[in-house]
């Protein structure tokens, strides 16, 4: 129990170190200002297909089945220290 609230206080000072790097983008900026509806107006134009987003579909799948694997592991291991 004390490493799990050593390790949720060293996330939650992670936490508050670069918070405030984040904060200081200015996505808003760049992602609304400038040439935004001309990307919009190529977009439109795709004649019906989807644009690509550069989502890895295979890591996203076994970032889901390692989790799966895990749930399931850590199900057997309680199920077997409970009797």
């Amino acid at each position: 129990m004390k490493r799990l609230v050593i390790i949720g206080t060293c996330a939650l000072a992670a936490l508050t170190v670069y918070a405030p790097i984040a904060l200081a983008q200015q996505s808003s900026v760049d992602g609304y200002g400038g040439g935004a509806g001309g990307i919009q107006s190529d977009v439109e134009g795709g004649g019906g297909s989807l644009p690509f987003t550069g989502l890895d579909l295979g890591l996203l799948i076994g970032g889901g089945l390692l989790l799966l694997a895990v749930g399931f592991g850590l199900r057997r291991l309680a199920r077997g220290s409970a009797s």
